[in-house]
C-alpha cells in the first residue's frame, strides 16, 4: 500500500499529529517501535500540559508549547477524556530572577516595556 504521509513514533505528538491528519483526505501510516503506543517517554510524562513559559523565547518548542496548550480544552473535550487545568506558581528565589519571572508570566507585558 502507498500512503501519503508516514508518522514515526506512537507516543503523544505521533498520536496527534495523526488524529489531526486523520481529519484530511490522506492515507497514514504509524509506525512505532514498541508493541504498544506511549510507552516510550510518553509513558514518563508527568502528566503536565506545558504552558511555554519555560522554552527559549521565540523559539519553536516555545510556539508549540502555547499552540498545544491552547488546543486543550478543545481536544479533550472531543476525545472524552479528564483533564484538570491547574494553576502554576513562578517563584524567583535571587532579587535577579524577578525581571524574568514578570517576563515569563506577562509576556504582552514585559514586551511593551521594551519598546
Amino acid at each position: 500500500m502507498i500512503y501519503d504521509a508516514a508518522i514515526i513514533g506512537a507516543g503523544v505528538t505521533g498520536s496527534m499529529i495523526g488524529r489531526e491528519l486523520s481529519m484530511l483526505d490522506l492515507k497514514l501510516c504509524i509506525i512505532e517501535k514498541s508493541s504498544d503506543v506511549a510507552s516510550g517517554a510518553s509513558r514518563a510524562n508527568s502528566g503536565i500540559v506545558h504552558a511555554g513559559y519555560d522554552a527559549k523565547p521565540g523559539s519553536m518548542k516555545e510556539k508549540m508549547n502555547v499552540k498545544g496548550n491552547a488546543m486543550m480544552k478543545k481536544t479533550v473535550r472531543e476525545l472524552g477524556v479528564p483533564y484538570l487545568r491547574s494553576s502554576r506558581r513562578l517563584v524567583a528565589l535571587r532579587a535577579a530572577s524577578a525581571h524574568r519571572c514578570f517576563v515569563l508570566c506577562n509576556p504582552s507585558q514585559a514586551q511593551s516595556q521594551l519598546l
